[in-house]
């Protein structure tokens, strides 16, 4: 169960653009997303270009 729900947490963020898409490969540029904020907003990975991001994905079972 926690497998099916990273996976379709992650077809969430990323949209249905990545069923056609290769994975990306280490080195390579991490996938623009964008994610709903709690005030409503929305932020994109894009908007923090030259940043550290760092990503958590829970997992509930």
């Amino acid at each position: 169960m926690r497998k099916s729900l990273v996976s379709l947490a992650t077809l969430a963020v990323m949209g249905a653009s990545a069923l056609d898409a290769q994975p990306p490969r280490v080195g390579d540029p991490a996938p623009d997303f964008l994610l709903d904020q709690v005030d409503g907003g929305q932020a994109a990975l894009s908007d923090f270009e030259g940043q550290v991001v760092l990503i958590f994905f829970l997992g509930y079972s």
